[in-house]
């Protein structure tokens, strides 16, 4: 890596923990809720249906009572806690045994990332499209769905945390700090 400036490594361990904390900070998570509405919504309209009905046979209950059960499904499924444990299950899937680390090195003309299967690639600051300081570390966004979680205990000091989000700010196309 080509740098004119100090080079500030970080690193961490990919585990179960790392990708539920990178998942937590997911920008599109929140588009889930109006999903949620939509399956309210849904279930409004199946029993207002129903109850409009003018003659009602037998079973006038069976479509609500169904229509009740699926929703509440789909919104435990949609739900943060469902979401969670779908994570969950992908993440333990997909880990290896020990957990990979991590290397990111920092620097003026961008930073150099290594990830689970040892393959390294430099990208400058220029193609970073956003990044996103957080109170507990950094979101360095390449597009709107594709992002790198880095957590500020990755790094070996509070000073080098603080320096390259000063480079960050001075570098990278969009620089947001987030409110705490």
């Amino acid at each position: 890596m080509n740098t004119a400036g100090p080079v500030i490594r970080a690193h961490y361990l990919e585990t179960e923990e790392y990708f539920v904390e990178a998942w937590d900070r997911n920008p599109r998570k929140q588009r889930m809720w109006t999903i949620y509405a939509g399956v309210v919504i849904g279930l409004g309209v199946i029993v207002a249906l129903e109850l409009s009905k003018p003659r009602r046979d037998r079973f006038w209950w069976f479509a609500p009572a169904a229509a009740f059960v699926i929703a509440m499904f789909a919104m435990y499924w949609l739900s943060p806690p469902g979401q969670r444990r779908q994570i969950r299950r992908t993440i333990r899937k997909r880990l290896a045994s020990p957990p990979a680390e991590a290397w990111f090195e920092f620097s003026d003309a961008g930073f150099l990332s290594t990830g689970r299967d040892g393959r390294s690639g430099f990208h400058p600051w220029s193609t970073v499209a956003k990044v996103v300081q957080l109170p507990d570390g950094l979101l360095l966004y390449f597009d709107e769905n594709y992002y790198h979680w880095v957590p500020q205990r990755a790094f070996g000091c509070p000073e080098d945390y603080a320096t390259v989000n000063t480079i960050a700010a001075n570098k990278a196309k969009l620089f947001q700090r987030a409110a705490p």
